[in-house]
């Protein structure tokens, strides 16, 4: 593992490496880490699409260090070394603007994390589809809980339509205000590779994903009271519901 730190000692980036005989080289694309979704493993992606980047570090001084991992225990391998990340002759950046631009690209990039809010979303809209097919499957359950899981799959689905836009009118092709994702997208698209600063314009869209995660938030009780009273009715377990309670 070879670890990344900036001259304040704080980490930028950790690098693993191959561990087999003989010599190897490994990269770093002098970018922090990528903010979205953590996936076990690389999904396909289309022609069009990239993989997920973070912002570009400043240049200036850096260290890296390396160590080996056995058993979860990191030992050191000899002494960091220090290097130097210099900006392209063609950048048209002023230096003295570089660390509030890198700041505001880092802010940005956490606006990634609105993917996980609407992962988190989608997961719970697939649980709610399991929970209403086993209360059909349910002789004791109440016919309330049903109308409960609508109520909460309303809910979800709104938030989401802030999240994410109204796909129903998007496949229509019919007008509609863009959402916040694709805001967020449209910022990150248009200045992340970019060495120059961010236009006013571009500064001043909203990004804040607050009142769509509190939206899917909010259900969470819900979501725990309506799973409680399925368990109690002798429901089927379903996905996202914990470990089921077993009865004597």
């Amino acid at each position: 593992m070879l670890t990344v730190t900036d001259q304040a000692g704080q980490v930028v980036r950790r690098v693993t490496g191959p561990t087999g005989k003989g010599l190897h080289r490994v990269a770093w694309d002098l970018r922090y880490p990528a903010v979205d979704p953590t996936q076990l493993e690389e999904r396909p992606r289309e022609s069009w699409e990239y993989a997920p980047q973070g912002p570009l570090v400043v240049p200036g001084t850096f260290t890296v260090a390396l160590a080996k991992k056995v058993d979860g225990v990191l030992t050191p391998l000899g002494s960091p070394k220090t290097f130097v990340v210099e900006s392209l002759t063609l950048a048209t950046l002023p230096r003295r603007t570089r660390p509030r631009c890198s700041r505001i690209r880092r802010r940005r990039a956490s606006c990634s994390g609105h993917d996980g809010t609407a992962a988190a979303g989608e997961e719970a809209l697939k649980g709610l589809s399991y929970m209403r097919k086993a209360l059909l499957d349910t002789p004791r359950a109440d016919a309330k809980l049903m109308e409960q899981a609508r109520a909460i799959e309303t809910g979800i689905r709104g938030a989401m339509r802030e999240l994410v836009g109204d796909m129903t009118v998007a496949r229509r092709s019919e007008a509609r205000l863009p959402s916040l994702m694709e805001r967020v997208s449209a910022q990150t698209g248009s200045t992340g590779p970019s060495r120059r600063p961010s236009c006013a314009t571009t500064r001043s869209r909203p990004t804040d994903s607050a009142p769509c995660s509190s939206g899917c938030a909010a259900h969470r009780p819900d979501l725990r009271a309506l799973g409680a009273a399925m368990e109690s009715a002798g429901a089927p377990w379903t996905p996202g519901r914990g470990l089921p309670v077993w009865k004597k």
